[in-house]
Parts: C-alpha cells; sequence; structure tokens
C-alpha cells in the first residue's frame, strides 16, 4: 500500500509540471473474478474501467513473468496465465482522470 500511495502521489506530482496531461491506471479484475481466485482486493480494484486483449501477446506475457524467477508474485500470474485459457484479459482501473461511471474502454488510447 505504501508503495501505491507514493506512486500515486508522484503521479499528481508529474501532472503539475509541464507535461501536465497525464492519465493513472490501477490493475484491476472483476469482481466475479476476484471471488473466485478467492482474492483479497475490493475498491477499485474490482471495478474496471478498461479491458485489453492480450490473446496475441499471452504466450510472451507468460515468458515475460517466468523470467523473474525470485518474484513469487510474477510466478503465480504466469501459472494463473497458463492455467486459464479463458484468462485472455488484462484489467485496468482508470483512477485519473476518472471514468465516467459505467463506461468500459478496450484500450488505452480512443
Amino acid at each position: 500500500m505504501a508503495i501505491s500511495r507514493a506512486a500515486t502521489e508522484a503521479f499528481h506530482q508529474y501532472r503539475q509540471g509541464p507535461g501536465g496531461a497525464a492519465s493513472l491506471y490501477y490493475v484491476a479484475l472483476p469482481r466475479q473474478l476476484v471471488e473466485q481466485l478467492e482474492l483479497g482486493i475490493d475498491g477499485v480494484e474490482t471495478q474496471p474501467t478498461t479491458v485489453v486483449d492480450i490473446a496475441p501477446q499471452k504466450a510472451l506475457k507468460i515468458q515475460a513473468l517466468r523470467t523473474y524467477r525470485s518474484q513469487e508474485d510474477a510466478q503465480e500470474l504466469a501459472h494463473l496465465f497458463e492455467a486459464m485459457p479463458e484468462a485472455r484479459y488484462e484489467y485496468f482501473h482508470r483512477v485519473y482522470p476518472p471514468a465516467a461511471d459505467g463506461a468500459v474502454t478496450d484500450g488505452f488510447w480512443p
């Protein structure tokens, strides 16, 4: 949580500078999937506003995750992608600027 707060604060500091226009996303999962996997997350992390189809890059993503051998969470995520063929999407919640209520997009750019 401390890292998340620090990253969010850094984002807002950056936003005040000359670059200004930026978006902030958190990784998210649909509530149904959170419950199915018995994960202890809630709040905006269970309210995706952006869904990205990663099917064309899924094998490469798993390979990349496997290179982080010492990171247990990366290995668990790689296993999840391998064990669930239907896991072809990644989910994000746009924190800033806030997404319209109920709006879900299929990518980061219009």
